[in-house]
């Protein structure tokens, strides 16, 4: 498995035939060894952040996730495997299009502006000097 970068995880699948790493290049590695002597090899170009874990769940199944905190799915089709699915995909999500700092200042706004019982309930539990 020539990575070319840090290698962040490797794993085997249930068979011990199928070799995963990811790199910090954003690349996922499988290495096929069922014919030890035609090892295959495939390297997929993640568009991503790089992944620091990775788990076979069957033959088939590779999880991935990493710094973009998203997990995403590839399976095998036919000989290769290919993206299938991004789980949490937090990229759409209103926190994830705004900036940070905005987010929080709209959180403090809304309490500021209305705060409920629930708020009032957290205020007596956080003990601080100013309320």
């Amino acid at each position: 498995m020539d990575c070319r970068s840090w290698v962040n995880d490797v794993c085997w699948s249930p068979s011990g035939s199928l070799l995963a790493g990811v790199s910090h290049n954003s690349q996922v590695h499988i290495i096929d060894m069922k014919d030890t002597g035609n090892v295959k090899s495939d390297a997929l170009q993640t568009r991503g952040l790089p992944y620091f874990r990775a788990q076979f769940t069957s033959d088939e199944d590779l999880f991935c996730c990493g710094f973009d905190r998203a997990p995403v799915l590839y399976k095998k089709a036919g000989t290769l495997f290919k993206e299938h699915l991004k789980l949490d995909d937090i990229s759409t999500t209103k926190e994830r299009q705004m900036t940070e700092m905005e987010y929080k200042r709209s959180i403090f706004e809304q309490k500021k502006l209305g705060q409920t019982s629930e708020d009032v309930e957290f205020l007596k539990v956080v003990k601080t000097k100013h309320k």
